[in-house]
């Protein structure tokens, strides 16, 4: 039934030569897995920023018109006859008001 005796080696396997195997360089598997790491983090990084950007480019947008309301009632004031340090101080503080109450959790007192 076998063509081989009891006592002789299974030709392609060699126990000894399986047991000493030593596995990949740790320190190269190590240095891989740190640069696909920083690869990641760099990755976040970037889709964090560019997030970071829409929302002041969109907060931007929503604010301008705030702030050309407050520049016309600066130039009405002083129009009328206002000091321009009254007119500044008095369209500063309505500027002031209005964007704390469109953004309510920055202007929001906690």
């Amino acid at each position: 039934m076998f063509s081989r005796a009891p006592d002789e080696p299974i030709k392609g396997l060699d126990v000894a030569a399986s047991l000493n195997h030593t596995p990949p360089d740790a320190a190269a598997q190590a240095e891989e897995w740190q640069q696909a790491e920083e690869r990641q983090q760099a990755e976040e990084r970037e889709q964090a920023l560019a997030q970071i950007t829409r929302g002041m480019f969109d907060l931007t947008d929503g604010l301008k018109p705030a702030f050309d309301a407050g520049d016309g009632m600066r130039a009405d004031l002083i129009r009328r006859g206002w000091s321009e340090q009254a007119a500044e101080v008095i369209a500063l503080t309505w500027l002031q008001r209005t964007v704390a109450n469109m953004t309510p959790l920055i202007g929001s007192p906690q």
